[in-house]
């Protein structure tokens, strides 16, 4: 969910210390590829190159997110050539602040030592760096490089060569406690908003996203109690939050109403101070939609995240159990302490249930 580290300083990539771009953060997320064409250098430099001149006059779409690529450089030798390049983030990342720069370098070196118009292999390091503090990169670096260069059998569209690589070795930044570190995900490399959108069977009682992709988390659960007794604990938490009266468990989050009535209560929540090294507070959407059942209430709960994340670490799981859990799970009552039994649940790709997290001590980060 949070763009962010990076390898310890003065690691060197692939045995070259000058494969990758230097970044102003300490800790950056980072991808380094190392590759085989089944081409000469030559026609993968001019494949690179065309990609990302297609992309800058509109005739090729970066099919990550739609970012946008530039040419900084390039210098040539005898049997190597080096491409220096940037992307800035597509309009994903624009509600956690972006466009952010990732900056790549690509270093080709013909296989036999050859000119680089002749032979038949290329080897190359592709190496992205991100120019951000950033942990997590859901691949992002891994198709900043592979996107320039990858071939139709793979899904790509090319512009002067279509070339057939083979991976030889990649090394990613690590992962910093609970977030994950930089990934290689080819299938993210080509998002399209059927793909990476989730949703519910119930498309109403969750709210919307202007984001792609994004954390889910649909709870179905039946509380021992009135519907009306469910949205005034539920208001109350929420009006206690603003107040000062009652400090969010989860990391210290701040609860919004956005409208209520005993059937349908729309609210959000920012999250606390454990975000803000990623960039936070982000906001996630909150729908409880409250059904009579007897004596019981049937609530269909859901929290959607309003920026581009997939790891949730229970965060949407959280959001909603945290307004209506009795003191029985250890939260603390408002005014009405009821019992619930969960349902079902739903939930996006990366997010989670572990109610564990929901209830966090300042001790831990």
């Amino acid at each position: 969910m949070f763009p962010a580290v990076a390898l310890l300083a003065g690691k060197c990539l692939h045995g070259n210390c000058d494969a990758c771009p230097s970044s102003p953060e300490a800790v950056h997320a980072q991808t380094s590829l190392a590759f085989t064409a089944q081409a000469t250098c030559h026609m993968v430099a001019e494949e690179i190159l065309a990609r990302i001149e297609a992309n800058h006059d509109g005739s090729w779409p970066d099919p990550h997110n739609g970012g946008q690529y530039n040419l900084d450089s390039q210098s040539q030798g005898r049997t190597d050539l080096v491409i220096e390049a940037n992307r800035l983030t597509g309009s994903a990342s624009i509600p956690q602040g972006g466009p952010f720069m990732d900056k790549m370098r690509f270093t080709l070196t013909n296989r036999e030592s050859s000119p680089l118009t002749q032979g038949g292999w290329c080897d190359v390091i592709a190496c992205s760096s991100s120019q951000v503090q950033s942990v997590t990169d859901l691949s992002g670096g891994y198709c900043n490089v592979r996107n320039l260069f990858c071939g139709s059998d793979l899904g790509c569209t090319v512009q002067k060569h279509d070339i057939a690589f083979e991976e030889t070795s990649i090394e990613l930044s690590p992962a910093r406690g609970d977030y994950a570190g930089a990934s290689r995900e080819p299938e993210r490399c080509i998002v399209t908003p059927s793909s990476e959108v989730a949703t519910t069977a119930d498309g109403g009682k969750c709210p919307t996203s202007s984001v792609f992709p994004h954390a889910q988390t649909e709870l179905k659960l039946t509380a021992a109690a009135s519907c009306n007794d469910v949205a005034t604990e539920i208001q109350a938490r929420i009006a206690a939050n603003q107040g000062g009266q009652w400090a969010d468990p989860h990391n210290g989050g701040s609860y919004g109403l956005d409208s209520a009535s005993s059937k349908l209560i729309n609210a959000h929540r920012l999250t606390g101070s454990a975000s803000i090294p990623q960039g936070g507070p982000f906001r996630d959407d909150l729908r409880f939609t409250l059904t009579p059942n007897g004596a019981s209430c049937d609530v269909d709960a859901c929290s959607v995240s309003q920026v581009t994340s997939v790891t949730d670490f229970s965060g949407g799981y959280c959001n909603v159990r945290n307004l209506f859990c009795g003191s029985e799970l250890g939260c603390t009552v408002q005014k009405h302490d009821f019992s619930f039994t969960e349902n079902s649940i739903n939930l996006s790709k990366g997010a989670s249930r572990d109610p564990e997290r929901c209830i966090v001590t300042a001790t831990v980060v």
